[in-house]
């Protein structure tokens, strides 16, 4: 009765301590990469908040833990129970347990450190031990594949979640842009440079809306070709204006007009022809060398845009 209530208190012992090694899963918000939606995570940052060295070190205890239990096995058979002289396998399993990063404990892994505590006493035998301690390692590894990460090269970062890759300006007068130029930028950085195209050729579109609003043709219009064949027919009604008569209160200098306008609306001629039709329709893929080329296309486009013309209608919050 005596030896009963000591195993007894010896198992106790056992998952007790098991229990104050286990931490509860780390919520998601505690995480680095969950701060913000997308930034850019330094590696030295990277290792350090993850614990590199530490999760090193952790999986080799684990293995070794493994190794020793399976020579004992060898020696003793798969049946026997852990004794007297061997239970520093499972102390090491639950220091192992203790000092485990707190990054690498989700769900997967806690429900391991439970199940090992009701499986792990001064009774189980060599080969249950090895079975719990090989597995919590598996869970671990699993943890471990789920961290994904995307790198981005240091000569993209510029380009990556900038708010005002074209300038303030640009997303100032074209508010209904800085989703779409912050997303060419992202997708730059990413090298994804079709996606980075297509978003360029997006941002581009507001600006073709608001030539076409300036010069008097109905918003209405959405074909980029009808748009534009609107625009140059309003363009050359307004050469045909006399100088008498020139609306001075809707657009300045007559000259100044006629020139900002059609050389703006050859300009969208140009980026409808050479790439928003193929970007559009899946007609092309682009690399790195062209990508960058458009884009710097469009930002000096946009800018000299921005300078005269806005959208037609300002945020709610201006």
């Amino acid at each position: 009765m005596i030896e009963t209530e000591s195993l007894a208190e010896q198992t106790l012992t056992v998952r007790m301590r098991l229990l104050r090694a286990r931490k509860p899963p780390v919520a998601t918000t505690g995480l680095p990469w969950n701060n913000k939606r997308r930034f850019l995570w330094p590696l030295a940052d990277m290792l350090r908040a993850l614990k590199i060295n530490e999760i090193d070190s952790l999986m080799k205890r684990l293995q070794e833990i493994e190794s020793d239990l399976r020579e004992q096995i060898i020696s003793s058979g798969m049946s026997a129970t852990l004794e007297h002289d061997n239970q520093d396998c499972i102390e090491r399993f639950e220091s192992a347990i203790n000092e485990m990063p707190g990054a690498l404990i989700g769900e997967a892994v806690d429900n391991r450190i439970l199940r090992a505590m009701g499986a792990v006493d001064p009774l189980c035998t060599l080969e249950e031990l090895l079975h719990e301690v090989r597995t919590f390692r598996e869970a671990l590894e699993d943890e471990i594949k789920q961290r994904s990460f995307l790198y981005v090269p240091s000569k993209n970062e510029a380009y990556f979640e900038q708010d005002y890759l074209f300038g303030e300006e640009v997303s100032t007068k074209f508010y209904n842009t800085s989703v779409d130029i912050k997303e060419a930028g992202n997708c730059f950085a990413l090298e994804l440079y079709t996606a980075c195209v297509f978003h360029l050729m997006r941002v581009l579109e507001h600006g073709l809306k608001a030539l076409a609003v300036y010069v008097g043709v109905p918003p209405s219009q959405t074909d980029w070709g009808h748009i534009i064949e609107a625009i140059e027919d309003e363009i050359e009604k307004m050469g045909g204006i006399k100088k008498t008569e020139w609306p001075s209160e809707k657009w300045p200098d007559k000259a100044e007009t006629l020139n900002f306008c059609s050389k703006a609306a050859i300009q969208f001629r140009y980026f409808k022809n050479a790439w928003r039709n193929y970007a559009m329709h899946a007609q092309e893929e682009y690399g790195a060398t062209e990508a960058e080329q458009i884009m710097e296309h469009v930002r000096v486009f946009m800018k000299e845009l921005s300078e005269r013309l806005s959208e037609p209608t300002t945020p709610a919050n201006e």
